[in-house]
């Protein structure tokens, strides 16, 4: 009885749910075609902020995408980056009862009951460790796993669709919704936000302008994370349109210089350094700290790069921001897959007539800078013309495209003469140099001497069994040509009974006969046996 009822509880939740999805949507298309749309951007931004779930985090995504959208909607959805409506203080110390086994009053020595910041998935409080230190506690919304499983369901039933209609031609719809579902699955188990907090910790903790905050593990759960409270100024305060709380003129031009310089190389450091990088960058998630340190929190999502991909990706990069687009443009179609419907050349020709604008719009500009966020808007074209022709892409490629869009976009709303090509260059000069003197370094060349070592005994392991698979199957090839010989033998001595058998005695004849056909057959039997049971000899 008791599954029973919570079945219905949670058929009658998804029913709700879906119903009242479609009544917000109905509402709000409604709005857009009676209402003048001067307001359309705060309607918006309510609406999905009122539903929730995927829909705020799908408006998140739109907040930086100033290509897509009129300046109005983003600097609007940048409310639902951690302005999201809070819940109740009650709801957080049952969560936090029901993971820690304890009320936040015991486990704190202070915890603050308002939240500081309120997210699609949960909401940040503050609180105080008994040792003393301050820390950030992200609780999950009670309910939020069973409205984004209900507004995925919803999406892939558009996503279908848009796919019967072939409205995004080659592409899937429902393919981009099963990755959304792939990477919100990922985000609502914390414990694997505090993996990858600690891995992006360990990878810059010899940068002194790079600091993500520390995890206190033994106060961390599916639905609980504890970190390091960073007191900085968040990056989307500074990103506010000017007359509202826009903070930027407390800085000094020097300040802002360098926090534009320390966020780019921080984010090319983690895609083309360390091949893992904070792969949710957006204004709420960034603080700058005292000396114009940037200090990253949010690790829900991460992505990471093979070393062949990077050193691949780091050639095209490199080739592009030197103005070399023919190579930059050859390496960039290597990560490209194109389907029968794709016209090689033609794509090619586009995606190298893009590279050229952008080479044009930066050769053109004074000082050779990147005007109007070219480069932003460059990648964003290859996307769409991998889109148009019918082509899939890697997603790691994919998703580093997407940060570099996001963190160059906020350089540019901070400082729209920001030099990044000139910042590009000296950091992948340095980053050549930095491998060289790496792969140079005795432990590296013991490394590589020891790979080396391994790979030719394992080489040398495979050939040798090769070979001895070759010879057993070439031994018993041999034994059933023999056997067929004597088989065919067999048949003529048949032949020749038959034809000659009255003028030979037939006992020589009976005797002949059990003799080649028994043991022919015999013979033919084993090397058949031999022949498809061949084992590969079992790697030592």
């Amino acid at each position: 009885m008791l599954k029973v009822h919570i079945f219905n509880i949670m058929t009658y939740y998804k029913i709700l749910r879906i119903f009242r999805t479609l009544g917000t949507l109905a509402s709000l298309s409604r709005f857009l075609i009676s209402h003048k749309r001067s307001d359309a951007p705060y309607r918006i931004r309510l609406a999905l902020q009122e539903l929730g779930g995927a829909w705020t985090k799908i408006g998140q995504a739109l907040a930086l995408r100033f290509d897509l959208l009129n300046p109005a909607f983003c600097y609007e959805l940048f409310e639902l980056l951690n302005q999201t409506k809070p819940f109740s203080y009650e709801e957080v110390r049952k969560v936090i009862r029901t993971e820690l086994q304890n009320d936040p009053e015991k486990l704190f020595a202070v915890f603050d009951r308002e939240p500081f910041a309120a997210a699609s998935i949960g909401q940040v409080h503050r609180a105080l460790l008994s040792s003393g230190e301050k820390v950030a506690v992200k609780v999950q919304r009670p309910e939020v796993r069973d409205a984004m499983a209900v507004d995925i369901a919803f999406l892939y039933v558009v996503a279908g669709i848009i796919d019967c209609f072939s409205i995004l031609g080659s592409m899937s719809a429902r393919s981009f919704v099963r990755q959304f579902e792939l990477s919100v699955s990922e985000e609502l188990n914390f414990k694997n936000e505090a993996r990858h907090a600690q891995m992006m910790a360990d990878k810059a903790r010899h940068h002194d302008v790079e600091l993500n905050a520390k995890v206190f593990l033994e106060y961390t759960t599916e639905r609980v994370l504890t970190t390091d409270l960073l007191e900085g100024l968040s990056l989307l305060s500074l990103l506010r349109p000017k007359g509202s709380d826009n903070q930027t003129n407390q800085f000094e031009k020097e300040d802002i210089e360098n926090i534009c310089r320390n966020l780019l190389h921080n984010t090319l450091r983690q895609i083309f350094g360390q091949a893992y990088f904070h792969a949710d960058i957006h204004p709420a998630n960034v603080f700058i700290l005292p000396d114009n340190v940037i200090g990253y929190i949010d690790f829900g999502i991460v992505g990471t790069l093979s070393n062949t991909l990077r050193n691949s990706l780091t050639y095209y990069a490199m080739q592009l921001f030197r103005g070399d687009i023919e190579r930059s443009t050859q390496e960039l179609m290597r990560w490209i897959t194109h389907s029968s419907r794709t016209d090689f050349e033609a794509a090619r020709s586009e995606i190298l007539a893009i590279a050229e604008e952008y080479y044009c719009s930066v050769s053109l500009n004074d000082g050779g800078n990147d005007p109007q966020n070219s480069f932003a808007s460059y990648q964003i074209n290859v996307l769409n013309a991998v889109r148009r022709h019918h082509m899939a892409i890697s997603p790691s490629i994919v998703a580093a495209f997407r940060v570099l869009i996001s963190v160059i976009t906020m350089i540019y709303h901070l400082n729209p003469k920001f030099p990044l090509r000139q910042h590009a260059n000296q950091y992948f000069s340095n980053l050549l140099l930095s491998d060289a003197i790496a792969w140079l370094s005795p432990q590296e060349i013991m490394r590589r001497a020891f790979d080396l070592n391994l790979r030719f005994e394992r080489a040398v392991d495979a050939l040798e069994r090769e070979r001895q698979v070759e010879s057993l199957v070439g031994s018993r090839r041999r034994h059933l040509k023999i056997y067929c010989g004597l088989g065919i033998v067999t048949i003529i001595v048949l032949v020749s009974v038959y034809l000659y058998g009255p003028t030979v005695p037939k006992i020589a004849v009976y005797t002949l006969l059990v003799g080649f056909f028994g043991g022919c057959s015999l013979f033919a039997i084993f090397a058949l046996r031999e022949l498809f049971t061949v084992k590969v000899p079992k790697k030592h």
